[in-house]
């Protein structure tokens, strides 16, 4: 399907995710870097840092996840909208 695009995840992916919905920014920041110094070539968590990051305010670390996402994979919406919503062209 036209849109779609494959996401590669392992459980402390999904639980930083879960900490960032609960709004456990600082526990969801933790567990995203640990997820992306493991696997600096997977988009979504990258991108998951992303939006944690400008939760905490930090808008300049936020953009380069985001960035650093859309190297991995230059079409990942959810990085494109981060980088929208700080301000920035994807």
């Amino acid at each position: 399907m036209p849109g779609l695009h494959p996401i590669v995840s392992d459980a402390f992916s999904t639980l930083a995710w879960t900490h960032y919905q609960a709004g456990d920014y600082p526990e969801a920041a933790r567990l995203f870097r640990e997820v992306t110094q493991r696997h600096p070539d997977w988009a979504d968590p990258l991108s998951g840092l992303g939006w944690t990051l400008s939760k905490l305010g930090d808008r300049n670390a936020a953009e380069q996840a985001f960035r650093q996402s859309l190297q991995v994979n230059p079409r990942h919406p959810d990085a494109m909208m981060g980088l929208r919503t700080l301000g920035k062209r994807p």
